[in-house]
């Protein structure tokens, strides 16, 4: 007979996993309902989310998970930072219109994981606070189709795990070539 029982790691991975895609679904919500900021600018459009950084959450004692908008220096800081990358992006010759949008942060407010783009803002990046400033992390083509990073990249960049959860290598093997990695 087979032990069916789950190992203790085997469930720390599964609820870690779990609660990543609860926490980047409801990052994704509150970007959408809350945190939206266009600004039509002659023919060309910029669209800043901050997303999970704009918003504290807590758990209420019945169990409901509170947030609260947060609008400090931090906040205007990376608008700030975000909005002139958008706006050089938008310069003649290049995009119509770009799109930054915060998909995870950590806890502490240093690190940042961006979609962004033109038209069709795909890519993804990372951007980090060092010395008071941000800095994007390049390149950007450190991630693959389905938008996770790769392991190496994330290990020299010192990347939180809370910023990046999972992290692939590529092995190259047909017909799985990408390893994936649940960081600890």
């Amino acid at each position: 007979m087979k032990n069916t029982k789950k190992t203790q790691p085997d469930k720390v991975k599964i609820l870690l996993t779990v609660s990543v895609i609860v926490l980047i679904l409801l990052s994704a919500f509150m970007a959408i309902k809350y945190s939206e900021e266009k600004r039509a600018i002659g023919q060309k459009t910029i669209n800043i989310m901050l997303g999970s950084f704009e918003f504290e959450y807590s758990l209420a004692e019945n169990g409901e998970i509170v947030s609260n908008r947060r609008d400090n220096q931090e906040v205007k800081k990376l608008r700030t930072f975000l909005t002139e990358a958008a706006e050089w992006d938008t310069q003649p010759s290049r995009c119509k219109s770009a799109s930054y949008t915060v998909i995870a942060s950590s806890k502490d407010g240093t690190q940042i994981l961006l979609r962004y783009g033109c038209e069709l803002p795909t890519a993804r990046m990372f951007a980090v606070l060092h010395d008071s400033a941000w800095e994007f992390i390049s390149p950007t083509n450190q991630f693959n189709d389905l938008g996770i990073p790769l392991c190496s990249h994330v290990d020299e960049n010192t990347i939180s795990v809370e910023v990046a959860p999972v992290c692939y290598t590529d092995d190259g093997v047909w017909p799985n070539p990408y390893s994936y990695t649940i960081r600890q």
